[in-house]
């Protein structure tokens, strides 16, 4: 499944490998929302001015949960940006892996046309949109 998403390139000698700075920001972030028991005082301004939550309304509080292994909960939150964490997670551990073999993760994008991608993303975000605000996180 993954051969047919990704493919491994040659890493060029300057390149420096972006997984190493996402995942340590996860952890920090991680770390800094546990402690902090997921009560960090910030408040949606869109939520707050027009009522409506934004696309990453429940973010924080799903971090909260995650840091607590309580996937569920956080998937409940904000299913996209969940989802779209653990995408970014697999791609950068993927990004570590290579590195050390002298490679680079790389998403094919020949599967399908750049329109059609393009329409996914979009559909992506307005379901997840629509969620929010229907569960009114």
């Amino acid at each position: 499944m993954i051969a047919a998403i990704l493919e491994f390139r040659p890493r060029p000698r300057w390149d420096f490998p972006s997984g190493h700075v996402y995942l340590t920001l996860l952890v920090a972030g991680l770390l800094a929302i546990r402690l902090l028991q997921g009560n960090t005082g910030l408040v949606c301004p869109l939520k707050s001015i027009a009522g409506i939550p934004c696309l990453t309304c429940g973010s924080t509080r799903a971090l909260f949960h995650i840091s607590h292994f309580e996937f569920l909960s956080a998937l409940q939150l904000n299913p996209g940006m969940v989802l779209f964490g653990l995408l970014l997670t697999v791609y950068f551990g993927l990004d570590l892996v290579a590195f050390h073999k002298k490679l680079k993760p790389v998403v094919k994008t020949e599967w399908a046309s750049r329109p059609l991608l393009v329409s996914l993303v979009l559909l992506g975000l307005i379901l997840n949109w629509a969620y929010l605000i229907t569960t009114g996180v």
